[in-house]
């Protein structure tokens, strides 16, 4: 199973995950990039902060990934809560998801 992390920022999950991951009990080793991925591997990306990453990361991450079949198993996105709740963080992301596809369609 491989998995690719997008991360909202990079500053602590960079850090963390990998303990987090071996905590959980994934043997999985970290690889630079995409083009290393063979088994049992994760690849972790910055998505530099949330609006970036909605406006650009993510879509350039999916197509990286449709790039290169059968490379990625599951693509996670791990953000941070900041100072809101669980709902308040997803309701925020959906609104700023839709005016960002709303701005992509119209134009």
């Amino acid at each position: 199973m491989n998995y690719y992390f997008l991360l909202e920022d990079e500053k602590s999950f960079i850090k963390v995950l990998p303990e987090w991951l071996k905590y959980m009990g994934i043997q999985n080793t970290r690889v630079q990039d995409i083009t290393y991925v063979r088994e049992n591997n994760y690849v972790m990306q910055s998505g530099q902060g949330v609006t970036q990453l909605i406006t650009r990361v993510l879509f350039q991450t999916i197509d990286t990934i449709l790039l290169n079949p059968g490379k990625i198993d599951e693509l996670i996105v791990i953000l941070d809560s900041e100072e809101y709740n669980e709902q308040e963080r997803k309701n925020r992301l959906k609104t700023l998801s839709r005016n960002i596809l709303t701005r992509r369609i119209v134009l």
